[in-house]
């Protein structure tokens, strides 16, 4: 049997300030009001398929209300519910699903996936699931490329390699190539032997620890310990949270796959999309899901304050972002962020490091994801700000 694994443990930062990490991607529901999920999709993809066991679901702590509430909705039976006590990133999350799954099977394969991916060809993909853990049970370590459409610089790549042998369609991995600039984009998609990196793994539990025992023992000796000593509670499975916070925080990509000799690529064309960016929420649902989907959730309250979706067009959406006297807008709330602020009431402290700078009304502050700051309000009225993100 394959053990679907579902990654679950996001903070939520694109597509804000829809997605919040209060409220992630995960769980914005498209339609509005009662609408479907990706968490729940994701979840009834995979769940009473021949072949396919019961999900395994890794999630934040923080969100099991709303994990709880999504696996009702999905009507589905997941086998284990394990809470991370912190994001330490997809090589320990995934560490931990494998021990348990060896604990009962040595020989496990297991479908590692993100929760927020959208897949139109469901059928398709499971049988794709499938055909990749043949190959995994071989001990490689199967990787899903999707065949770029356009230069995106939003994902890695990976270079096809040779065929593998006995596995048609298989190939073994030449390279792992970083987030390219638009140059490099346009000359992997026009080379035709690069695909985006799905982040969706087939392999065998053993495989996977043998290779991050060997490859990154610091987070395969947290993962143990904290599976060790993990809590019982409710249905779930709480890991211990000393143990686990000691692995270092790293991609199952950055651990292992790009270091592994044991890295295969299967094309997979099935209708793929992460729902990365505005631009790829507007192309995978019909305009009317996706004008509900932002109305039903336009108004986002934070401790903060508040933001709501103002202006929805093709190449840009706005918000106000509304601070209160004494609210901090913290670093993770902008982090992944790109657009323009323009303050149109009150002033805006901005805190990099140790700088302070103040901000009037009609002043205007660019944010990105490479700047790290936090925003405040430093006056006795509410803060009240415009951002402008384009689609790019």
């Amino acid at each position: 049997m394959i053990i679907p694994v579902v990654l679950a443990g996001g903070a939520g930062t694109r597509l804000w300030p829809l997605s919040t990490p209060e409220r992630p991607k995960p769980f914005i529901r498209f339609g509005g009001g009662d609408g479907g999920t990706l968490l729940a999709a994701t979840l009834r993809r995979v769940a009473g398929k021949d072949g396919l066991a019961a999900p395994v679901i890794v999630a934040n702590a923080d969100h099991r209300p709303l994990i709880v509430e999504e696996i009702a909705r999905a009507n589905v039976v997941p086998q284990t519910l394990i809470l991370e006590p912190v994001a330490r990133g997809t090589a320990a999350a995934v560490a931990v699903a494998a021990l348990l799954a060896q604990r009962n099977d040595p020989l496990a394969v297991l479908a590692v996936m993100p929760c927020d991916h959208l897949v139109e060809d469901e059928p398709a993909f499971v049988e794709a699931l499938r055909q990749a853990a043949r190959v995994a049970e071989t001990d490689t370590l199967v990787l899903f490329g999707i065949r770029p459409t356009v230069a995106h610089t939003g994902y890695g790549y990976i270079r096809q390699g040779a065929p593998l042998d006995g596995h048609a369609g298989a190939f073994a991995v030449a390279a792992f190539c970083e987030k390219p600039d638009r140059a490099r984009a346009e000359a992997y998609v026009a080379a035709g032997d690069y695909f985006w990196n799905s982040g969706i793994f087939v392999m065998r539990a053993c495989t996977y620890l043998a290779e991050l025992q060997r490859l990154a023992p610091h987070i395969h000796a947290a993962a143990h310990g904290a599976l060790a000593f993990a809590a019982k509670e409710d249905g779930a499975l709480r890991l211990e949270p000393t143990a686990f916070a000691a692995a270092p925080a790293m991609s199952i990509d950055r651990a292992v796959m790009e270091k592994t000799e044991r890295a295969a690529m299967l094309p997979l064309d099935v209708g793929w999309s992460d729902i990365g960016s505005w631009a790829a929420l507007r192309a995978a649902v019909s305009r009317n899901d996706y004008k509900s989907a932002v109305a039903g959730e336009a108004r986002q309250q934070h401790p903060w304050g508040y933001t709501e979706t103002l202006h929805l067009g093709e190449r840009f959406h706005a918000a106000l972002v509304h601070v209160k006297p004494g609210g901090i807008v913290p670093p993770h709330d902008l982090k992944c962020h790109r657009g323009h602020w323009v303050v149109v009431r009150g002033t805006t402290k901005v805190v990099t490091g140790d700088q302070e700078t103040l901000v009037p009304e009609n002043g205007s502050i660019d944010v990105s994801a490479e700047r790290l700051f936090r925003l405040e309000n430093a006056g006795e009225i509410p803060l009240e700000l415009i951002d402008v993100e384009r689609d790019i």
